[in-house]
């Protein structure tokens, strides 16, 4: 009477995913501080944004509000120029290259190309993204294999160049990143 109904198959196939939703969450979180934790520590990476990792800004909030964790979606900021962003997004392996966030596969993305091309770079400076900004998005694999991907892709990072002090905001005033990533 008031709208569609699903057909059996997929009213089945929505009840398995809500069953074991809470575990599929757990995963992607614990996951998701453990590579972050693992990139805080890494001489390629300039900042990580994830509140679950000692330092944050917000990482007692977090704790006080998320005592389960804070999700599965964080962004860090290379240590180094912008013309490094295109060969580190694909030197990765095990991440896929999407605008979208929140699957069961872990995603990246890069922001100032992506999902916020169309801000100036001074709004996206105001929002806290910078042409070295990489976002996220941990799925259900193995950490350590994550990490891994990870730590490779970082290697050619700093094979390619001069780092950027982490103090010194890595926002430059060309768009060539733009150009160079997918």
């Amino acid at each position: 009477d008031l709208g569609p109904t699903l057909a059996p198959a997929s009213a089945a196939q929505f009840i398995q995913g809500l069953e074991t939703l809470d575990l599929r969450v757990a995963r992607h979180t614990a996951t998701a501080l453990a590579v972050a934790e693992h990139l805080a520590g890494h001489p390629a990476v300039a900042r990580v944004h994830h509140p679950g990792v000692a330092g944050h800004p917000s990482a007692a909030l977090a704790a006080r509000d998320f005592p389960d964790g804070v999700g599965s979606v964080f962004s860090f900021d290379l240590a180094c120029g912008p013309e490094a962003v295109a060969p580190f997004l694909d030197a990765l392996e095990l991440f896929q290259l999407v605008v979208n966030v929140g699957d069961a596969r872990s995603l990246v993305s890069h922001p100032a190309t992506m999902t916020h091309c169309r801000l100036t770079r001074q709004q996206r400076e105001a929002a806290g993204i910078a042409e070295t900004t990489v976002r996220l998005s941990i799925g259900l694999e193995c950490p350590d294999d994550l990490i891994a991907d990870l730590d490779r892709a970082l290697a050619v990072v700093s094979a390619t160049g001069p780092t950027v002090p982490a103090t010194t905001p890595a926002v430059p005033e060309t768009a060539a990143v733009t150009q160079e990533v997918r």
